[in-house]
């Protein structure tokens, strides 16, 4: 069986399911049949990456496609769910094809999702999504400051943490001072690692 003659069963396949199940009245046909071509043509691109994971451009088409379909079956939670899984799209092309540069738009995306499901599902903490914005896009450049080494990094790092603060100083919130002494306590920890290893290899040596 050709890989073509496989993805056109597949389909149709998922298109005969979705009109049976739509005809017993389980769901709205309209959007899941919607969803249904997001989905299939989203899956098309992705088994093209899959095969080639050369080809990152297939992926970062199917994501979106992806991200979509998931926004229309959960209407609730549309924007959260859309940037969620572009975010989870990014972390792929991370994951498996080793481009640091995939953290920045993965950590944007994952950052806007959190702030999106703050203001659709989680109001109480409302008054606080801009700090959970700037700490999110402080906390990606951070990753590829403490775990890949792009020491260019820290500055927008310090800089996104910055604008958090000011942002906090026109409301109050127990988000800045918690980031603060959580950070705090990490950069101590790191520190005493590094002395720990200092000592170790001067015992080495000596």
């Amino acid at each position: 069986m050709s890989h073509k003659q496989k993805n056109i069963g597949l389909v149709l396949l998922t298109f005969g399911t979705i009109l049976l199940f739509g005809n017993f009245g389980l769901f709205n046909l309209g959007n899941l049949f919607g969803a249904g071509i997001l989905a299939a043509v989203g899956f098309l691109f992705s088994r093209k990456y899959y095969q080639d994971q050369k080809q990152i451009w297939a992926l970062l088409v199917a994501s979106p496609l992806f991200a979509a379909a998931a926004a229309i079956l959960n209407p609730a939670m549309a924007g959260t769910t859309f940037l969620a899984a572009l975010a989870l799209g990014f972390i792929i092309v991370y994951k498996n094809n080793k481009h640091w540069w995939a953290i920045i738009p993965a950590g944007f995306f994952a950052t806007i999702a959190s702030v999106a499901a703050i203001e659709e599902r989680f109001t109480i903490f409302s008054s606080s999504s801009e700090l959970f914005f700037f700490f999110g896009l402080a906390a990606t450049f951070s990753y590829l400051y403490f775990k890949l080494a792009k020491k260019w990094a820290i500055y927008p790092a310090i800089s996104f943490v910055g604008i958090a603060i000011l942002a906090s100083s026109f409301s109050t919130s127990w988000l800045l001072p918690v980031a603060l002494v959580s950070f705090g306590f990490y950069l101590l920890k790191t520190e005493r690692l590094d002395i720990s290893n200092l000592n170790s290899e001067i015992s080495a040596k000596s």
